[in-house]
């Protein structure tokens, strides 16, 4: 595979609770940075969200980001 110039951004486990016009979403962040030598740090965190309905389109009101465990690791290249 090609090594990315950038950081890669994955959300998994996405969860919904909506009530009427407004959903709570909550789901998991991995952020994967390459370092200048080589190696891929991979950062885990959450979404912590607030949608609400307006005029008939779901529209973020509010994104917490917020840390899961401290996990962080340095992955093999």
């Amino acid at each position: 595979a090609e090594a990315f110039p950038g950081g890669m951004h994955f959300t998994d486990n996405h969860l919904f609770e909506i009530d009427g016009d407004t959903c709570q979403h909550k789901c998991f962040l991995d952020f994967k940075v390459p370092s200048p030598d080589g190696s891929v740090a991979s950062v885990l965190l959450g979404y912590e969200d607030v949608v609400v309905k307006v005029d008939g389109e779901w529209l973020f009101q509010r994104r917490d980001v917020v840390s899961v465990t401290g996990y962080q690791q340095s992955l093999p290249d």
